[in-house]
């Protein structure tokens, strides 16, 4: 067969020629490499349905106020829910669920497990079964019914070693026997709402929060039923949203209903990273294309003689054409199978690199064929051009300059427009990734508004079967405290609902005595602290005082929300009131430093404190998380044994979670960014590898063909520093034509990249001089090199040589 004479003839052909097919096949198993393991992330994330049946019908719901933004966006509250699920006629089901923790006790340590509490519609809404066991039923999500858990595959291997006979067996958890009804599959997880979870424990909420309508909390998923469509289930719940709004006006007044598909709600936050990594990494393997391209270009001047008597010999320019791009062909896969085996061990660090949970990687069939495609697409790309170029040259003046590997205008202009774009690619990308470092740089110096330094942080998880009420669970909190506080090397203690960038908050409506009633009453962020809270985490007072013990129906507000509603007069003395217009109403007694509660990159907001052991202010029973502060001496990882011991001797079925020094929580909330400035610098430095080696190819290339003319020049009395310029000022110019044509993409990646980046615009100037200066003097050193080189030729050697 013709093809595989092309094969065999380009291989026998690239076998001659070791440096040039290593470096090639180098070049482009990076720009393939790189395509292929974030081609994987983003094929496992974006593109693939999520692991349900049918997962095209799935759709997320969310209630939501525009007049009261929430992070997240919205939730659910549960009266509401079962409204929507009885007047729905285009959903089949509907779910709600909300994360949170169990403490699990009985044989060994108590430890802490993530738990989805879910509505009993939840695994028939998914499409999901029990591997073994049943499922929940109506009954057991009615309060006061026996308690039920079904397991993760996880969990049930490592509590009870894969054991058929664990369903009907009993767990301690929270202090109450539940029993085990069955087991999910391996690798069963909701990815929204509960991830993670490692049980599943039906809703069952208490009367309170089964009736109020106000209680926004509950992550809610649905799956349509067949035929009915996205727009026509938005239409639906803006009605019913409507008839609920009219029907109940003190709660859900401006209240809307917003409908998406699961698989969109689910990747939201991914999706911009991974669209520009992937973006990133696409300039990468233009860049190698390119290098490669200029490399079969400079082969092809050398090969003119070669080719030359081929076409003298009665090859058509068809069958030379052909032979050039089977070579271009080989060398593609050749880089695509070492690019395979590069994504292959860089695929689980760029996992590691990401700041959200990402799926387990293979090199799967999709990702096998996105490989080959690229392979395929590098061929044309940079095979195409110089076959064309080579192919159409003219025989008999091959056969003349042949010999000397001679080379047009058009040559040389088509290496030149390479290595532009090369630049131009680079720049873009290096401007991409100073702006992520700059993004990065400015959140570092974001004052948080407490001091982290010396903190350590844990979670538990108070069970309300076992503080059913104020006085049970504010005694166990007193207790804790006393015993917190007595540790040697403790400077100070606190307690509260969770620490700043936990990740989670508590928002409530307030209402300010003697203003009017708002039509829709602020939000503000609450928190429910203990005495030494602010000492303890070094938020400052800046008006006003701390509580003290004989405290009752008392705040202390945020400068944020000072301003708002007194600013340039004091809110000391003023009172306002968590329930309406009706009260009870809490005398303001300070006001505090603005926090970033939610994260460095997030404004703080308005922000409501309130002690946490006063029998007066007591929410009613929350059965959720507790956080304990402790400010040490020293590192305070070294307080972990001693916190979990305090912990021990006051409940010894309450296990510490979560334990994390406050620099631990910046870091975290600092990791989306993180990840994103390193693998833009990492991709931004490959390019600008890419780029000096296109460059310095070039460069050297020209001098060589020059060669003549420069002993010429230097035989007539040239100065070096003449011949130094003449190299420089072909080379740079180059280069700077290709910079400016990437300063301007860099300005349309940067509108693309506005969303990721903090406190800076478009066009940082900083950010734009420092990768012109580096790009600059990248170059100048890659053209420095030929040009020294091209002052050492002797003119007579050169001379007599032609």
């Amino acid at each position: 067969m013709p093809i595989l004479h092309d094969l065999k003839s380009a291989f026998r052909s690239l076998i001659k020629s070791p440096g040039f097919t290593s470096a090639a096949v180098l070049t482009l198993a990076l720009g393939i490499g790189a395509n292929t393991a974030v081609f994987s992330l983003v094929d496992r994330m974006l593109l693939r349905p999520l692991p349900f049946p049918e997962a095209q019908r799935l759709v997320a719901m969310r209630e939501f106020n525009p007049e009261r933004p929430m992070r997240g966006g919205g939730g659910f509250s549960y009266p509401n829910f079962l409204d929507f699920q009885r007047q729905s006629t285009q959903l089949a089901s509907l779910a709600v669920m909300t994360g949170g923790a169990v403490n699990l006790s009985g044989e060994g340590d108590p430890e802490r497990l993530g738990a989805g509490r879910v509505s009993w519609t939840f695994l028939d809404t998914l499409g999901a079964q029990p591997l073994l066991g049943r499922n929940f039923r109506p009954e057991d999500d009615r309060f006061g019914s026996p308690r039920v858990a079904i397991l993760s595959h996880a969990l049930w291997l490592r509590r009870f070693g894969g054991d058929p006979r664990a369903v009907g067996r009993s767990l301690r958890l929270d202090g109450e026997s539940v029993e085990i009804i069955g087991v999910m599959a391996p690798g069963f997880d909701c990815p929204y709402g509960i991830p993670n979870s490692e049980l599943f424990v039906p809703l069952s909420l208490p009367p309170d929060l089964a009736t109020g309508r106000g209680a926004w909390f509950l992550d809610c998923v649905g799956r349509m039923k067949p035929g009915a469509t996205l727009a026509g289930v938005q239409q639906e719940m803006s009605g019913i949203a409507a008839g609920l709004e009219k029907a109940y006006p003190a709660s859900n007044l401006g209240y809307l209903a917003r409908v998406t598909a699961l698989q969109d709600e689910v990747v939201h936050n991914a999706r911009p990273t991974l669209l520009a990594l992937l973006g990133a990494v696409a300039f990468v393997l233009l860049i190698a294309c390119a290098n490669v391209a200029n490399l079969l270009l400079a082969r092809s001047a050398g090969r003119e003689r070669e080719l030359a008597l081929r076409m003298a010999l009665g090859a058509d320019r068809r069958r030379i054409l052909t032979q050039l791009l089977a070579e271009s062909l080989l060398l593609s896969l050749l880089g695509g199978a070492a690019g395979l085996l590069l994504a292959r061990f860089s695929v689980e660090g760029l996992r590691y690199l990401l700041p959200f949970r990402t799926p387990a990687l293979g090199l799967d069939p999709h990702v096998l064929a996105f490989t080959l495609g690229c392979s395929l697409l590098t061929t044309l790309v940079f095979g195409g051009l110089p076959a064309l170029q080579a192919s159409g040259s003219a025989p008999l003046e091959g056969l003349r300059e042949g010999a000397k590997g001679s080379t047009g205008p058009v040559h040389r202009r088509l290496r030149g427009l390479l290595v532009g774009a090369e630049v131009a690619l680079a720049t873009a990308l290096l401007a991409g990734a100073g702006l992520m470092i700059r993004s990065l740089w400015q959140l570092q110096r974001v004052d948080p508004g407490f001091q982290p330094k010396g903190v350590l942080t844990a979670s538990l998880s108070l069970p309300q079967a076992k503080y059913p009420d104020a006085k049970t669970e504010q005694a166990l909190e007193a207790r804790l405290l006393e015993r917190l506080v007595a540790i040697p090397g403790v400077k100070g203690a606190a307690l509260n609902d969770t620490p700043p960038l936990g990740g989670s908050t508590s928002s409530s409506a307030y209402q300010i005595e003697g203003e009017p009633t708002p039509r829709v009453r602020p939000m503000a962020i609450s928190h429910r602290v203990s005495l030494g809270y602010f000492q303890t985490l070094g938020i400052p007072l800046t008006r006003g005082r701390d509580f003290g013990p004989r405290d009752s129906q008392v705040a202390i507000i945020s400068e944020a929300f000072a301003r708002r509603h007194w600013p340039g007069r004091s809110p000391l003395g003023k009172r306002i009131s968590m329930g309406g217009d009706q009260g009870p109403w809490m005398t303001i007694l300070g006001v505090a430093g603005d926090v970033h509660q939610m994260g460095l990159a997030d404004e703080p907001g308005l922000e409501l404190y309130m002690p946490l052991l006063d029998p007066a202010q007591y929410g009613g029973p929350r059965g959720q998380a507790v956080s304990v502060l402790l400010r040490t001496e020293g590192n305070p990882n070294g307080w972990k044994a001693a916190l979990k011991g305090a912990l021990r001797d006051v409940d010894p079925e309450i296990p510490a979670g979560r334990l994390r020094t406050m620099e631990e929580w910046m870091a975290r909330d600092l990791g989306e960014n993180r990840a994103q400035s390193l693998l833009f610098s990492v991709f931004g430095l490959l390019a600008l590898i890419l780029a000096t080696v296109g460059i310095y190819g070039v460069t050297s290339f020209l001098v060589a063909q020059r060669r003549r003319e420069i002993g010429i020049r230097m035989a007539l009395g040239a100065r070096v520093w003449d011949v130094i310029g003449l190299v420089l000022g072909q080379g740079l110019g180059t280069v700077t034509v290709g910079a400016a044509l990437g300063l301007a993409g860099s300005l349309m990646l940067g509108r693309l990249l506005q969303s990721q980046i903090t406190g800076l615009g478009t066009a940082d100037p900083l950010t734009l001089t420092a990768v012109l200066l580096l790009l600059m003097t990248v170059a100048l050193l890659a053209c420095l090199v030929p040009a020294l080189r091209a002052v050492r030729v002797d003119p007579t050697r050169a001379l007599r040589s032609e």
